[in-house]
Parts: structure tokens; C-alpha cells; sequence
């Protein structure tokens, strides 16, 4: 599996909200940068504990690839995720929150 058709499997996994397939994806010396965090990922146990996080606190989780390239090892994409907060209020004017980058 190239390092393309991780990322591709992550983020399928991360919408299908499978923490067991992702857990199934990192290694023991797994380190992961996702954009929402200010911090990276480091070690197999931290970037599960952090993606079942974020899972637990999403509803209706949308991933859609562009453009992914990689050289093996590491691999890079573009492209849009949505999904919707839980447990944090709407907008004033009833508007759910929005949380795509």
C-alpha cells in the first residue's frame, strides 16, 4: 500500500467514523499532523486517542480528496472536510456550526 492509499483509507475510515480501521492504519511510531490541531501526533496510542476524540465530537463527517500525491513514503492531498459539531450550540440564529477547512 503506497503512502497515497493510506491517506485514502484514513480519511474513508475517519468518515465512515471506524476507529478500529484507523487504529489498523499507524504504526507504533505513527506521527500525524492534522490541520485542526495545534500539536503533532506522536506514537500509535496518541494519534488514535486524538482521531476517536475528534470522531466522538462529529456528526455527519464528509471527506472529499482532490488532488493526492506522494513519494512512497509520505503523502500529501488537497481537498474538503465537513462535518457537523456535537454538543456545541448553533448560531444565534439557529445555524448549526460549521467545521470544514
Amino acid at each position: 500500500m503506497t503512502a497515497a492509499d493510506l491517506l485514502r483509507a484514513y480519511c474513508a475510515a475517519f468518515a465512515a467514523r471506524d476507529v478500529a480501521a484507523i487504529e489498523r492504519l499507524f504504526a507504533e511510531d505513527a506521527v500525524c499532523d492534522l490541520p485542526l490541531l495545534d500539536e503533532r501526533l506522536v506514537g500509535h496510542a496518541h494519534v488514535v486517542r486524538e482521531v476517536a476524540t475528534a470522531i466522538r465530537g462529529l456528526a455527519d463527517i464528509r471527506v472529499d480528496l482532490g488532488v493526492v500525491t506522494d513519494d512512497g513514503t509520505v503523502a500529501m492531498a488537497e481537498g474538503v472536510f465537513q462535518g457537523e459539531l456535537v454538543g456545541h450550540p448553533p448560531a444565534v440564529d439557529g445555524t448549526p456550526p460549521r467545521l470544514d477547512f
